[in-house]
C-alpha cells in the first residue's frame, strides 16, 4: 500500500511544478527566483519520491512488483521532462531579463520576417 502512497505524493508534487513552470513566463526578479527556486526543490522532493516506489517495488512479489517498477519507471521518465521544461523555462526568462523586451522583440521580428 506504500506504493500507491508514493505514487499520489508523485502525483501532487509534480502538478505543484507543472503549475510553478506555467507561472514562471509571467514573472521577473525575485518573484521568478523565488519560484524556480521551491520548483527546483519540488524536483529533488518527486526523484526521492520515484526512488521510493522503486525500492517499494523491489518488496512486492513478482506479478505487483513488474507493474509497481513499470510504473516507477514512467513516472521517472515524467520527472525528465518537468526537469527539462522547468531549465527551459527558467533560461528563457534569463534571457528576455538580460536581452529586456525591445532587444528581443527586434530579435523576433528579424526571425520572422519575410524575407529571412
Amino acid at each position: 500500500m506504500m506504493f500507491a502512497e508514493y505514487e499520489a505524493e508523485f502525483l501532487s508534487t509534480t502538478r505543484m511544478i507543472a503549475d510553478n513552470i506555467d507561472q514562471l513566463s509571467g514573472l521577473s526578479g525575485p518573484e521568478r527566483e523565488v519560484v524556480a527556486k521551491a520548483s527546483a526543490g519540488l524536483v529533488d522532493s518527486a526523484a526521492a519520491l520515484v526512488r521510493q516506489m522503486e525500492m517499494e517495488a523491489r518488496s512486492q512479489p513478482p506479478s505487483e512488483a513488474r507493474v509497481s517498477k513499470a510504473t516507477a519507471k514512467v513516472h521517472q521518465t515524467s520527472l525528465a521532462g518537468l526537469r527539462k521544461a522547468l531549465k527551459t523555462a527558467g533560461s528563457r526568462g534569463d534571457r528576455s531579463e538580460l536581452l529586456g523586451s525591445s532587444s528581443s522583440d527586434k530579435v523576433r521580428s528579424k526571425h520572422t520576417s519575410p524575407e529571412h
